[in-house]
């Protein structure tokens, strides 16, 4: 498996997104930071910018997070990378360094019609294999800008995607369902947003996007774990 993303990320959260063409155009997709809280608790951040250069089939999306919490059993923390790329923005590698209780470096790489996923911690190295069919996304727990890739642009009524959860080593097809219109207060401002649910497997989740499909609240209901934007999103 290669292990290149790493290397990049300090200058992909530093604002440069590395690129193979000259000229080639960085789209900034969304960028910003979100307040974490358990049960209504404040307990950290999420930091986070997703960029793309190219498009159609020549498209790269780099999404870049940073998660940084003080949880009961102490100090927590998750440094994300994934890539995605093509016109459906396929995950083509993926990596989460975890810090703390439970530390371990999780890493993806699609190989034709599989993931590879190598998991290495204290207790050794593990390798696993997962089918990657079209339109698979990749939702961790406890990371709200994953779901910038969940929700469709347009009313979906109820559909099924292919998600693979990878720090509980879960793949199954996760039920998405616009429940409506809400709002959601950033600050001192309320923003109309889409509502949606995600169920996967035993896990349970409530999505906010704005009108340019940009993630303001995530709620995981499995777990009372929450995510709000701190600032509403740039143009």
């Amino acid at each position: 498996m290669r292990r290149i993303l790493f290397p990049v990320l300090l200058f992909t959260l530093g604002g440069s997104l590395p690129v193979h063409r000259a000229g080639a155009q960085v789209t900034i997709l969304d960028r910003g930071e979100f307040e974490v809280a358990v049960n209504g608790q404040v307990v950290g951040r999420e930091t986070f910018s997703i960029r793309q250069v190219g498009t159609g089939d020549e498209t790269r999306v780099i999404a870049a997070g940073q998660i940084r919490t003080m949880l009961p059993g102490g100090p927590s923390t998750m440094d994300i990378l994934m890539e995605l790329t093509g016109a459906g923005w396929m995950p083509s590698a993926y990596q989460n360094k975890v810090g703390g209780e439970g530390a371990q470096q999780i890493g993806f790489e699609l190989r034709g019609t599989r993931f590879e996923s190598r998991i290495t911690s204290d207790a050794g190295e593990q390798v696993k294999e997962y089918r990657a069919p079209p339109g698979t996304r990749i939702l961790e727990r406890g990371v709200a800008h994953h779901f910038h890739f969940l929700a469709p642009g347009t009313d979906p009524g109820r559909s099924r995607v292919p998600v693979i959860v990878p720090r509980d080593g879960l793949q199954t097809e996760a039920e998405l369902t616009l429940a409506g219109t809400g709002e959601v207060r950033i600050g001192t401002e309320t923003i109309t947003a889409r509502h949606y649910r995600i169920r996967a497997g035993a896990m349970l989740w409530e999505a906010w996007h704005d009108a340019a499909g940009r993630v303001l609240r995530v709620l995981e209901n499995s777990t009372g774990s929450s995510a709000t934007r701190v600032a509403r999103p740039g143009p």
